[in-house]
């Protein structure tokens, strides 16, 4: 299947990235960076299937060496966040030979990059998984015999870089239509070319052996996602189709609405409870530090008392003393009355409740992050029915799909009043509760499916460029897995903790005597309980 793939980078120090260290895995080869004195030894590499140094005239015949190349590319950088080189990556077609993607990648790489002075090395891989592409790294200085000079700023226009994607289509272009092959590529996005598809994601090798040694990877199983998009998509292109769409896209708006409005109801309760806790943090701390004061003027007046002369009245400071000793004993008893401990413990319980307050925190936390997501898919969802009606209003089978919504929607209803007026309130709530319940569930997955991946394959990542694959796929670098792991693991508990608060039975006994109105209130409030 003709395929048009195209991504470009820059290769520089601040990144911590070496373009020694690129070359090396991209040709296969072993290259010592003298600048830093490290060996990047890749020989090991199976996939690598041509690999060549195209110079422009001027350059001098040292450079078709690539550990000279490349160390002297290094040598021309003085700056710690210098930009070493430019690098592209593009797919071959599965229709050329390997003669013929040779021949228009050598086309492709003089008439863009080697005419105008950059000095270019390529690498072609094509592994057993039928991917067949090309890596070409460029320099980015002017070339004369004495080496490199002055940086090249006209190589960076973005007008050049549409330029040089536009190129290489028609070059695959003219081939498939030389060999008279109906295939074309394109360079334009899908909605430029006015399709109709969610466009996919480049997986990657590294990606794709992980696939194949058994390891999860989140780009491999989004592509999958956008595949199975896209042809549903092409399904419900279908007339029979469209108003099963239509109809789904209504349910969903409504199971979400539910969702949305549990988790707000959640954030009220949790909102709540952090503000009981924080009084009852305070009214301890304030009540115990009462009572450590009169405990301490208490020992206070016995000291004095202790030093008065045996002639000297203490009549009064013995009252004192009585009338201290008579509120700390009250103010002790109610204390303990109404927090339920003794006061020496005052800090302990204090600290016991702010790590409840942080727990509590946090769920809130996760619930809004959530909900942002949820009213994002609402607010889509609505929009792509509208979307849809009017589509639907010039189709050339608009009929036909109205009837369908009709009979759908009768159907519904049809099953709704089929149910007593007590099955259909509990269906009501059960269909909020599952919903909720298995929304939890799938995030409980998805966070112990993360935290195992990170797992298995942080201790695996040896060198930058596992690095970098690892931080792109994961959004982190490999020395922060241990503590990303352990914050998913705790989010993963809370959320278990909620799922097993739903799992206890739903309250019964509804009571449809009420009028309507009260009726509604039953539920809400039945159902509100069962979440909790």
């Amino acid at each position: 299947m003709a395929l048009y793939h195209f991504h470009g980078d820059i290769i520089g120090r601040s990144a911590g990235r070496s373009v020694c260290a690129g070359v090396a895995y991209r040709a296969g080869e072993k290259i010592i960076d003298e600048r830093t004195g490290i060996t990047h030894d890749y020989r090991q590499k199976t996939d690598v299937v041509h690999i060549e140094i195209m110079l422009p005239s001027n350059a001098p015949e040292r450079f078709s060496d690539r550990a000279t190349l490349w160390n002297e590319v290094e040598r021309a950088e003085k700056r710690k966040d210098s930009q070493t080189a430019r690098t592209f990556d593009f797919a071959l077609q599965t229709e050329f030979d390997y003669d013929e993607n040779l021949e228009i990648t050598r086309r492709y790489v003089r008439e863009n990059f080697v005419r105008r002075g950059m000095c270019a090395d390529i690498a072609i891989h094509d592994g057993r998984g039928g991917n067949p592409h090309v890596h070409v790294t460029l320099t980015t200085r002017d070339v004369s015999q004495k080496g490199f000079g002055e940086k090249n700023r006209d190589w960076n226009q973005m007008q050049l870089f549409e330029k040089w994607r536009e190129n290489w289509a028609d070059i695959c272009n003219e081939k498939f239509k030389e060999k008279g092959l109906k295939q074309r590529i394109s360079h334009k996005t899908l909605k430029a070319q006015g399709i109709d598809r969610e466009p996919t994601i480049h997986v990657g090798v590294a990606g794709k052996n992980m696939e194949k040694r058994g390891v999860s990877s989140d780009r491999a199983k989004e592509n999958r996602e956008i595949t199975q998009r896209n042809r549903q998509r092409e399904e419900t292109q279908n007339p029979e189709n469209i108003a099963d769409f239509m109809h789904e896209l209504k349910q969903g708006h409504t199971i979400l609405d539910r969702e949305i409005t549990s988790i707000k109801e959640k954030n009220a309760d949790i909102r709540r409870e952090i503000g009981n806790l924080k009084s009852r943090a305070k009214d301890i701390t304030e009540q115990a530090e009462h009572i450590e004061a009169t405990q301490k003027h208490l020992e206070e007046l016995e000291e004095i008392r202790q030093n008065m002369g045996f002639f000297t009245s203490k009549k009064e400071i013995k009252l004192q003393i009585e009338g201290l000793n008579y509120t700390q004993g009250k103010a002790t008893q109610s204390f303990e009355r109404v927090f339920k401990f003794a006061h020496e413990l005052a800090t302990v319980e204090t600290l016991k409740i702010k790590g409840k307050i942080e727990g509590l925190e946090q769920v809130n936390n996760d619930l809004q992050s959530r909900l942002a997501p949820l009213l994002v898919d609402k607010e889509a969802f609505a929009s792509e029915y509208h979307r849809q009606k009017l589509l639907t209003d010039i189709h050339r089978d608009r009929g036909r799909i109205l009837k369908r919504l009709k009979h759908l929607e009768k159907e519904e209803q049809k099953h709704k009043l089929s149910l007593s007026n007590r099955e259909y309130l509990e269906q009501m709530r059960r269909e909020r509760v599952f919903e909720g319940y298995h929304a939890k569930a799938r995030e409980v997955e998805r966070l112990e499916r993360r935290a195992r991946e990170i797992a298995e394959n942080a201790p695996k990542i040896h060198d930058q460029y596992g690095r970098e694959y690892f931080k792109e796929l994961y959004g982190i670098e490999p020395k922060e897995a241990t503590t990303e792991i352990e914050q998913l693991n705790l989010l993963s508990e809370i959320l278990k903790c909620e799922l097993a608060e739903m799992e206890k039975p739903p309250a019964k006994n509804i009571a449809l005597e009420n009028s309507p109105r009260q009726k509604i209130g039953i539920i809400r409030q039945q159902e509100h309980e069962h979440i909790r």
